[in-house]
């Protein structure tokens, strides 16, 4: 596919310095110059592989980059307006430019103009490439591509697209104001923005725990509609998903309680839910481990005649809705997946200014379930793909999964903290 367009294009620093020619800035043709491309909807990387000599004067050259549009496809991108007569740099930088030109100078090389900037810093995040070096070096990282890190790389692997990271940025602007903080929240926020309307819905419980449908033949297996998009219109058959309702289903180990406690919205004695999607369920039984330091089993009823969540008793206020996966077919355990879990990677939001900013890492900022359980339309997820877990985050399917065994990273929680207008 070949297509024309406006774009900012990084080249190394080794395409300026060629020994075989001191005056050109490119090669003829190369395949060893890797560009970044920023296009209006998604960044592509990929190889020049045609451009002209540049000789000096104002002359416009025509480059081709040809880069991988997903799916096996090259995308050829043709840029007959090449302009490299300026050069960005953050402001460490800004006292260089003598030395820089007279360098440029003595070689007969084009003198570009310089534009100084400040460096974005995000907060519970390092942005030196000496520290992030040593993050991954060091093994604090899972090395360039872990997802906690703000290389795009890591962006990427977290789910993490191209849209929100362009659009946060034209939000944000640049400045020469030295030091300043931008939070994470705001990034997040843009991110959120995108996978609503982007990832689809479903259902996966991380810590389950087992609950029998006592009133519920054996042998019962009821399908149900979910949807994917919530906006979706009812007879829109295309954006719902089977999910199967069977006599064991399992829910979060976090909603239950083995006592009502006033405001609690999960299942417990005397608090009925509703499962997403599906039926009310009331609480009639627990079974202990033999340790009686833990609930193992809950046992419940469900009314068949309802699919909309009860009206709350006097003695409750309010009833929950939580999410719920079942086995697909009697005595088969739901799809197991894994589930990484990540936070901020630093406790504190400017560890850049630590002396022991290695102190301030987050022990907790990645959290691996190993056995979470998903509804069975997971078990056709690729790499890549993007979803909305009910009620935990969005999710992307990452790089490590096999055919046995789905590996999901969190891109981002649910709750939204940003305010418009705060940095």
């Amino acid at each position: 596919m070949t297509m024309a367009a406006k774009a900012v294009v990084l080249l190394p620093y080794s395409c300026y310095n060629n020994s075989n020619n001191q005056n050109p800035l490119f090669q003829k043709h190369t395949n060893k110059i890797f560009v970044c491309v920023f296009l209006e909807e998604r960044v592509l990387v990929g190889r020049v592989v045609v451009t002209t000599v540049r000789t000096g004067g104002n002359k416009r050259d025509t480059v081709v980059v040809v880069a991988n549009g997903g799916q096996g496809e090259d995308v050829v991108i043709r840029f007959s307006k090449f302009v490299y007569e300026t050069q960005l740099c953050t402001l460490e930088f800004e006292t260089r430019p003598a030395s820089y030109y007279w360098l440029l100078d003595a070689l007969s090389l084009y003198q570009p103009y310089v534009w100084e900037y400040s460096r974005l810093n995000i907060t519970y995040n390092v942005m030196s490439k000496r520290k992030l070096n040593i993050l991954v070096t060091k093994k604090y990282l899972d090395g360039w591509d872990d997802p906690r890190s703000m290389l795009l790389a890591g962006l990427r692997r977290r789910g993490v697209t191209s849209t929100a990271i362009n659009t946060y940025v034209r939000e944000i602007g640049i400045t020469r104001s030295d030091g300043s903080m931008i939070r994470l929240e705001h990034l997040e926020h843009h991110v959120r923005n995108e996978l609503n309307k982007t990832a689809p819905r479903t259902m996966v419980v991380l810590r389950p725990l087992k609950v029998v449908i006592t009133n519920l033949d054996a042998r019962s297996v009821i399908y149900i509609d979910a949807k994917k998009w919530p906006n979706a219109p009812k007879d829109d058959t295309s954006s719902n998903y089977k999910v199967p309702f069977s006599r064991v289903v399992y829910i979060d180990r976090d909603d239950f309680k083995d006592e009502y406690l006033e405001g609690y919205h999960g299942l417990a004695p005397g608090q009925d839910v509703l499962l997403r999607h599906a039926f009310p369920i009331k609480y009639t039984n627990m079974v202990h481990s033999e340790d009686k330091t833990s609930v193992v089993e809950i046992h419940a009823e469900y009314d068949p005649e309802k699919n909309t969540k009860p009206k709350a008793s006097q003695s409750q206020t309010g009833i929950g809705v939580l999410h719920w996966v079942a086995e697909p077919s009697p005595g088969v355990d739901p799809l197991k997946v894994e589930v990484r879990l990540f936070d901020k990677l630093f406790k504190s939001e400017n560890p850049g200014e630590l002396d022991n900013w290695l102190d301030d890492l987050n022990p907790e900022s990645k959290v691996v379930i190993p056995s979470a359980y998903g509804v069975p339309s997971l078990k056709f997820a690729e790499v890549g793909d993007k979803f909305q877990f009910e009620r935990l985050g969005y999710f992307v399917v990452d790089k490590d999964s096999t055919p046995e065994k789905l590996v999901f990273n969190r891109t981002v929680a649910l709750r939204d903290t940003y305010k418009p207008g705060s940095k």
